[in-house]
């Protein structure tokens, strides 16, 4: 049964290196930020000065996968293709999102989160509202299948919470929640350290994707911990292997990205070979940093 693997995370976690590690094998294709693909084309067509490419080096409607991705979206919805990025959209109350109102997108992403913690509002509300967007989304995988017959798994590592919740309702998704000590993410260069970050890394976790997940059955997900996965990538890749059906023999730590095709992510996607950077970490000192900040022991339990 084809499924989409979905990596949970909050940015700047490693969902990009954990996308890429799991893309090297032959039943597994590797997308990145799948949910940017229409955003990617509009920077194009408009001549964005922040264009980016596919990893392949090509332009988005010169890319052998996603030229032909965009053309089945603008036939299912009987469109021209320079109007795929207004007319077919795949985002759910993106901040990222263009040609809507982003202050009323705030206001409904606020209520959907909260929803899932409190479900005040019966789910078949939102999957009304998002019929058209979880229409195209359904498309947009379809499109990769037919292109990959021999594939089982799409990797799609938006993270997401609301796409996550809404895909599942109609794919057949395994969630990977990918958890990184909050300390290390605000030393990203692109975060701004402070205690609104901390919150939110917090508030992720525990209070958007921990409703949906405790619901689920141990074999249904995966928690992932960051740290725990360069300190010992085999074993983390083997875990997961014993969930998805995946033949780790051939895994190695050094991955040639010729034959990748991610939409978005970090910009290592764009190096020629991306290899897995080993540093040993203690356990029990990981969980315990978890724990110290705030993160929910059903995590914890479970790394």
């Amino acid at each position: 049964m084809k499924k989409v693997i979905f990596i949970l995370s909050v940015g700047h976690s490693g969902s990009t290196l954990l996308d890429i590690m799991l893309g090297q094998f032959n039943n597994i294709f590797s997308t990145g930020e799948l949910k940017h693909l229409t955003w990617q084309y509009y920077r194009q067509i408009t001549n964005d000065p922040t264009t980016q490419k596919c990893t392949c080096s090509k332009s988005f409607d010169q890319c052998e996968v996603w030229s032909k991705v965009i053309d089945d979206l603008a036939n299912f919805r009987n469109v021209d293709i320079k109007d795929v990025p207004e007319l077919v959209p795949l985002k759910h109350f993106d901040s990222l999102s263009y040609f809507t109102n982003l202050k009323k997108d705030k206001i409904l992403r606020y209520i959907y989160n909260r929803n899932l913690v409190y479900k005040l509002i019966p789910q078949h509300i939102f999957t009304l509202l998002f019929k058209k967007v979880n229409e195209n989304n359904i498309i947009l995988y379809q499109s990769i299948y037919d292109q990959n017959p021999n594939v089982d798994y799409i990797i799609d590592s938006s993270k997401n919470i609301i796409r996550y919740n809404e895909l599942k309702k109609t794919t057949h998704t395994f969630p990977i929640i990918l958890i990184r000590n909050i300390n290390e993410v605000l030393k990203s260069k692109y975060v701004k350290g402070n205690k609104n970050q901390i919150l939110a890394w917090q508030n992720y976790y525990n209070k958007k994707c921990y409703p949906i997940l405790k619901n689920l059955d141990e074999k249904e997900f995966h928690i992932v911990s960051y740290e725990m996965f360069i300190h010992n990538p085999e074993q983390v890749i083997n875990e997961l292997s014993e969930k998805m059906e995946i033949d780790t023999a051939n895994f190695k730590k050094t991955v040639n990205m010729d034959n990748y095709h991610l939409v978005a992510g970090n910009p290592m996607r764009y190096e020629s070979e991306i290899t897995i950077k080993q540093k040993e970490h203690i356990k029990e000192d990981v969980l315990l940093d978890l724990e110290r900040a705030g993160l929910n022991k059903f995590f914890i339990d479970r790394i």
